[in-house]
């Protein structure tokens, strides 16, 4: 997902920036969505987790289906 993609590189980098880890793990293409709804979604919840995350800090992100929900 180009949308997806594009989020989570402009806010890997940043985390590197801040010395922070991040951890992805994408087992589901999101492509029910619209890329705009995709960039507000992740982008709060990425600018959320950063804000939140101490100097040490880790961020593990997981994007799946169980049964017929998509989990993030």
């Amino acid at each position: 997902n180009e949308a997806l993609n594009y989020i989570l590189n402009t806010k890997i980098m940043r985390m590197k920036e801040e010395q922070k880890k991040i951890s992805v793990k994408i087992y589901d293409s999101l492509n029910f969505l619209d890329p705009f709804d995709i960039a507000t979604i992740f982008g709060n919840l990425l600018d959320n987790a950063l804000e939140n995350c101490d100097t040490q800090g880790w961020i593990d992100l997981w994007i799946g289906r169980r049964m017929d929900e998509v989990v993030i």
